[in-house]
């Protein structure tokens, strides 16, 4: 990330934006919107925009949440709930091995494809992580008990800041919450897990948020990867059923990586 000039940012006039449908009203340095946004400057500081004369934006599909963690950001570099939250791990059963060669990782029993699927995952996932962020380490961010009621929350909060950020250009915020959301699902097991039916509606929700809204297709990508990785315990969800049959999309994806991943 860019070192920012903090003289010409609170040197710079505040722009004023009303966000989500109730237009809820926030105030930035303009500068700092120039910094961050090509796309988001063409409001400020274009004269040919009313936008830039009246100094004020109305983001109307933007949700407020998303928003403030994107103001966070472009003032501080990173935004709350950033880092992965540490999750109840579950207990792990002794190593086995059967007539398919099952391998034994993190507690899941994956066949070889289905490993080398999810080593995709995890790959892409790391592969997004800005080279200047350091992950917090601080086990402070640990959701309490089994976690599930905060995860679906958290994983649509990173979700949806991706959407922002690649809509208005801003590629640094699309890295960081891309690496994260991926970071989240990389951590929430769905395999050998007590709460698994509540978890498995967590990622029902989180693809129907990539498939009922406009979304970029690296993000379907990353989240139908996921799901095919553990498309067993998927399949248990009615809700996950309906979803595949209201979208052909996701259905036609998902094939394409189960076929992969067979034995």
């Amino acid at each position: 990330m860019e070192p920012i000039l903090w003289d010409k940012i609170l040197a710079s006039k505040l722009y004023r934006f009303s966000i989500g449908p109730q237009k809820r009203e926030f105030t930035v340095h303009s500068a700092l919107v120039e910094i961050q946004s090509p796309a988001l400057n063409t409001f400020v500081n274009n004269t040919k925009f009313k936008e830039a004369g009246d100094g004020h934006a109305e983001l109307e599909d933007v949700e407020v949440e998303t928003f403030v963690a994107f103001t966070e950001y472009a003032y501080t570099g990173k935004y709350g709930g950033a880092d992965a939250p540490a999750l109840a791990a579950p207990a792990a059963p002794p190593p086995r091995y059967d007539a398919y060669s099952r391998a034994y990782t993190n507690g899941a029993y994956r066949t070889p494809k289905v490993s080398r699927l999810w080593a995709t995952f995890t790959t892409a996932v790391s592969a997004a992580c800005p080279a200047d962020h350091q992950p917090c380490t601080n086990t402070a961010n640990k959701l309490p008990g089994d976690g599930c009621a905060d995860v679906r929350p958290v994983l649509l909060r990173h979700a949806r800041l991706y959407v922002f950020a690649d809509c208005y250009g801003i590629s640094r915020l699309m890295d960081l919450s891309f690496y994260n959301l991926g970071q989240v699902l990389v951590a929430f097991d769905l395999v050998d897990h007590n709460m698994r039916e509540i978890r498995v509606e967590v990622i029902v929700a989180l693809l129907r948020y990539c498939y009922d809204d406009p979304t970029p297709e690296l993000l379907k990508s990353l989240v139908v990867r996921y799901a095919a990785c553990n498309a067993e315990r998927l399949w248990e969800s009615k809700s996950f059923q309906e979803l595949l049959a209201a979208h052909a999309e996701l259905a036609a994806a998902l094939v394409g990586l189960m076929v992969e991943r067979l034995d």
